[in-house]
């Protein structure tokens, strides 16, 4: 019986070893990622990186080659529908995505343009999350452009006309902002922005995009730092509107009576996943912000 209960446990050993040089293997591939992936100085205060990366920015998107479709004059001669532009980015990779969303804009007659940008972003850090550029490249396509601009991602697609919140005749001609919110606090989804072209809201602009370089949120969401914007740091006190609740349908929910009601339809036919990770954005001291927007 003794000699069974050895040989019960012999290889608890060798078990063990497997387990101890898993885990080693596993702590080494998350460094070996961490290493790819974060940045290197990524606790560092680096306020020099908020002009770094709006000049590689504003040399993408000012020579960037535009795909664009204009709805034709009305017919009564009158005043166009709309006033604005939407406006997508796009890497290679999603190259069927502005496709589709140019169709879709052909289809409802919406004015639009769609930008081919690399991935990553020349003369910047590898190994940014991409979001990361998202305050970069609205102010910089609102300064290319000269007009308001209702910036979507680009898997997203008109199913429905956007004339009666934002065409010519319905739209608060002082509305500065208009975006997704999701509670009734501050959750904001910055798939879709509508945003007014004047010096108040490139200002906004700024100090989002300041914000995004500071630490952690180099690699953190960039709806959660407006939402910190829109709480506590809307110095300009922009004139917004969340965006009805109904105007653009998820990807999750693709009820016929959803989509029916909707503008915007986000990524038709893409897997339900998780939400990306929220846990790495913080608030800088106002001072990085000051100190970002100076260099």
């Amino acid at each position: 019986m003794n000699r069974l209960r050895c040989n019960k446990y012999a290889g608890a050993p060798a078990v063990l070893l497997c387990v101890m040089v898993t885990l080693v293997v596993v702590r080494l591939v998350f460094v070996r990622w961490c290493a790819l992936n974060l940045d290197p100085y990524l606790h560092e205060e680096d306020t020099a990186l908020y002009a770094k990366a709006t000049a590689a920015v504003e040399e993408m998107v000012g020579s960037a080659e535009l795909e664009t479709f204009t709805p034709p004059a009305p017919q009564d001669h009158g005043a166009p529908v709309y006033d604005f532009v939407t406006v997508a980015f796009y890497t290679p990779n999603y190259r069927d995505r502005a496709e589709r969303l140019m169709a879709s804009c052909r289809e409802w007659k919406v004015p639009c343009t769609v930008l081919p940008v690399s991935d990553p972003v020349p003369a910047l850090y590898p190994h940014f999350h991409w979001v990361f550029f998202k305050p970069f490249f609205f102010r910089a396509a609102l300064r290319r452009f000269g007009v308001p601009c209702f910036f979507v991602d680009v898997d997203f697609e008109f199913v429905g006309s956007p004339a009666a919140l934002f065409g010519t005749a319905n739209r608060d001609p002082a509305l500065e902002l208009s975006v997704r919110n999701f509670s009734d606090g501050f959750d904001t989804a910055t798939g879709s922005v509508w945003l007014a072209y004047n010096g108040r809201v490139l200002a906004f602009l700024a100090r989002w995009a300041a914000m995004m370089t500071f630490t952690t949120n180099r690699v953190g969401a960039d709806d959660q730092v407006l939402d910190i914007m829109l709480e506590r740091h809307n110095d300009e006190r922009l004139v917004a509107a969340w965006l009805p609740a109904d105007f653009w349908a998820p990807w999750w929910d693709e009820e016929p009576a959803v989509v029916a009601r909707a503008v915007l339809l986000h990524d038709r036919g893409k897997e339900p996943h998780g939400d990306k990770c929220r846990s790495l954005v913080v608030e800088p001291p106002m001072s990085f912000v000051e100190k970002a927007l100076a260099a």
